[in-house]
């Protein structure tokens, strides 16, 4: 049998560490997580950098055995400033 995993965009609206919850309730064994959504009128997530809600998410991931399957969409344009996409440890 093939894994699942659960995408970001089949709830949109439930925040990462709320999704590894979500996925590991319902036998899901990875999820995919989206940091900013392609449409502007959807909010993203605070995820790029040291953040509380990164350190949150990692948490669940290693607690609840759920993997982070992919990362997806880093919308750009001429106005976003690129040094605030760098990974930060």
């Amino acid at each position: 049998m093939y894994p699942l995993s659960l995408c970001h965009y089949t709830i949109s609206e439930v925040p990462p560490p709320e999704l590894v919850e979500i996925a590991a309730a319902t036998g899901f064994e990875s999820i995919s997580l989206m940091l900013q959504f392609p449409r502007g009128d959807e909010r993203g997530y605070s995820m790029l950098g040291a953040t509380a809600m990164r350190r949150e998410t990692k948490l669940r991931l290693a607690d609840s055995g759920v993997a982070l399957f992919d990362v997806s969409i880093c919308r750009l344009s001429a106005d976003i400033e690129l040094d605030s996409y760098r990974a930060r440890t």
